[in-house]
């Protein structure tokens, strides 16, 4: 016999599990487990929003990633008050400080993007946040996997609220001190045996030998392609992002794969190699931050993301067949 009754502290065990590991168990602070990224940004944001409604003013970064569109959509939604800064204002916080001011709520921004490597630098959010009594929800992607000894920890930063993540549906928020915040939907899900393998799992940053594959690798990219970002953009050490103006990604990953002798996995779940082209993603704007980011619409379309530890002379030369098929199949 099949019941659809469930216990319903499921996740409140869940949590008070991975705290304990994470943290001890004597930590003043909390992890938070979350059904991914997208998710923990809306649900911290929303407790946040509750805890504080007097306050009704964020921030965040324009087209800084994808992730924060829901979260911040909800919030103007609830007449919160949002001022989207400008991503250089991280690098150089001329009026920054000055935006955050008593009626703030949060500040929500990211370490790094999901996709292509790209990392940002944060600069005295953490000290200006506390020093206001404003949260600061930090997103962090994959940055998180490039410390080589990265020790849990309590913040130090009451009002910090940094979220890891570590698949596509398995996100940790660690709560700072202060952010005693309540949860709409996590609750309400369904947590029995549910995955955490990933969390346990030692960081892997590259090695120097993979940080010099990728840096050899994008300055003679085969087939006359070119780096997709420039050497002033702050990135990841652990992957290679490259584009060609008359090709299509999406093509040149699926016969990549196809070389290989194995079907390409979905999108955002594929491990050896990945595109931002539409053709792969779907959607009109799916990746419209990356454009206002300043990459154009043949670099999203041509672009290849590829794993340090793929770059081998062998994989080299797979690329360089796969190229010139896909501009035969052209007629180039």
């Amino acid at each position: 016999m099949l019941t659809d009754l469930r216990p319903n502290d499921q996740w409140d065990h869940l949590n008070r599990e991975v705290t304990n590991k994470l943290l001890g168990p004597e930590a003043r602070e909390e992890v938070r487990v979350y059904r991914g990224v997208e998710a923990a940004v809306w649900e911290v944001t929303q407790g946040a929003a509750r805890l504080f409604p007097h306050r009704r003013k964020v921030i965040c970064f324009a087209h800084q990633d994808p992730f924060h569109v829901a979260a911040i959509s909800t919030l103007m939604r609830d007449g919160f008050e949002v001022t989207a800064l400008p991503i250089s204002e991280l690098s150089q916080p001329t009026q920054l400080e000055q935006q955050i001011d008593l009626d703030t709520l949060l500040v929500l921004v990211s370490l790094d993007e999901p996709l292509t490597g790209r990392k940002f630098a944060q600069g005295q959010l953490a000290a200006w946040c506390d020093k206001k009594k404003a949260f600061l929800v930090q997103v962090n992607h994959h940055l998180h996997r490039q410390v080589p000894h990265p020790v849990w920890s309590e913040h130090g930063s009451p009002y910090t609220i940094e979220i890891r993540a570590y698949r596509q549906n398995l996100a940790v928020a660690h709560l700072g001190s202060k952010a005693k915040l309540g949860s709409a939907m996590s609750p309400l899900l369904d947590w029995l045996e549910f995955d955490l393998a990933p969390l346990w799992l030692p960081p892997k940053p590259p090695t120097e030998t993979e940080q010099n594959a990728v840096r050899s690798f994008e300055s003679a990219v085969p087939g006359g392609g070119s780096a997709l970002w420039n050497s002033q953009v702050g990135r990841l050490g652990d992957r290679a992002a490259v584009y060609w103006g008359d090709l299509d990604g999406h093509a040149v990953i699926h016969f990549l794969a196809q070389e290989q002798g194995r079907n390409l996995a979905p999108a955002g779940l594929e491990t050896r190699f990945e595109t931002t082209s539409l053709s792969r993603w779907g959607g009109l704007r799916t990746m419209d931050w990356l454009k206002h980011q300043g990459l154009t619409d043949l670099q999203i379309r041509g672009s290849l993301i590829v794993p340090a530890s793929e770059l081998t002379p062998a994989f080299t030369q797979t690329l360089e067949r796969v190229i010139g098929k896909v501009r035969s199949l052209q007629g180039f």
